[in-house]
């Protein structure tokens, strides 16, 4: 048992890196499950700074529930090596996902970049700002997008040191304001999501400086209005840009509710019954798979809430007919209990 991390994790390849550490796959052989565990960087495992950092990366991912933040199992900042332990990451970063492709279809693009700004909105509410959102801080794992590089988040309102030698490849993705010492705050995410949003619609990152052109440029088939609102959230000016990520996601999904609407069932009518005893009463959110409905079970006389998918994918229809089934095998106070399974004019529920 001497080979075992922390007396318990076996650890792997390195799946991925950011800032302050390194991610690891692992096995968790006293609960006999993969996870993934990230080690603080070995020369910075005796600075108390990157100590801080690592806590604070455990309290945004520790604190929201979002599908593109990490879930976390386990954090022990003592030394020598303090460590996170997350659910497992399976796949590549981002960056390396683009290198052996070019434009995405919109539909995936619109999917990833909901589930980043959901993530953003989370950290936003808990009073912290990325600040290094790029291709190298997301993880791809499947049809899932997952946000890391959460150690390197700074509080709202905090001063920065500025980004002058950021590398060439991350400079696309960093907001004028953050090159110069300048103020945090929420616009700069706004930025660098608005660019990595380009670069899947596009397929290449934003120019610097000058006339940029549109994604629609190199990718002519894009829905109406992405043009617009891609040029607004990469304004140089952080006074003409999307105001917050909350107007980001806001006009990002009205984007997607126009452009695939025919795919996307996402408006079901008030007084719609489905299965024939759940009426839909409204609208309680929508994610970047499916739209979650208020409904009364007519039967049982108790409300529900229904979620509707949206990708009509046979195998994401699969795997959310897997996960439903699963759930509803497991009775736990922390696993969301599943009453029925069943679909309306075709589309899983």
């Amino acid at each position: 048992m001497t080979d075992l991390f922390a007396g318990r994790y076996r650890l792997g390849d390195v799946v991925a890196t950011d800032r302050t550490g390194v991610f690891h796959a692992a096995e968790d052989v006293r609960l006999q499950r993969s996870v993934t565990v990230k080690l603080i960087a070995p020369t910075r495992s005796g600075d108390t700074a990157a100590v801080d950092q690592f806590v604070r990366e455990a309290r945004v991912l520790g604190g929201s529930s979002e599908e593109g933040l990490v879930q976390v199992y386990d954090v022990d900042v003592r030394p020598p090596t303090p460590y996170l332990v997350t659910e497992p990451l399976r796949g590549q970063t981002l960056d390396r996902t683009l290198v052996i492709s070019s434009a995405l279809p919109f539909e995936t693009a619109y999917r990833w970049i909901t589930t980043l700004a959901e993530a953003l909105c989370a950290a936003h509410r808990l009073g912290f700002v990325h600040a290094a959102v790029r291709p190298s801080a997301i993880f791809v794992d499947g049809d899932r997008v997952k946000l890391l590089g959460f150690g390197s988040a700074r509080a709202t309102g905090s001063r920065s040191s500025g980004e002058a030698e950021a590398p060439a490849d991350v400079v696309p993705y960093v907001a004028p304001e953050l090159l110069e010492s300048g103020t945090i705050d929420p616009r700069i995410d706004v930025y660098a999501l608005g660019a990595v949003a380009y670069r899947l619609l596009a397929g290449q990152p934003p120019e610097l400086g000058g006339k940029r052109e549109p994604p629609s440029h190199y990718t002519p088939a894009l829905p109406a209005g992405v043009d617009v609102f891609i040029a607004r959230a990469l304004a140089s000016d952080p006074q003409k840009r999307i105001q917050s990520m909350t107007q980001f996601l806001a006009g990002w999904e009205q984007l997607g509710e126009r452009s695939l609407a025919p795919e996307l069932p996402s408006a079901v009518p008030i007084g719609t019954l489905l299965g024939g005893s759940y009426e839909v009463r409204g609208r309680l959110g929508r994610g970047s798979f499916g739209t979650v409905l208020l409904a009364n079970d007519s039967h049982l006389d108790r409300q529900v809430a229904i979620k509707l998918l949206h990708d009509l994918d046979e195998k994401v229809q699969a795997k959310f007919v897997a996960e439903a089934r699963a759930m509803a095998a497991i009775d736990h106070p922390n696993v969301i209990r599943v009453y029925s399974l069943g679909d309306h004019e075709g589309v899983p529920y």
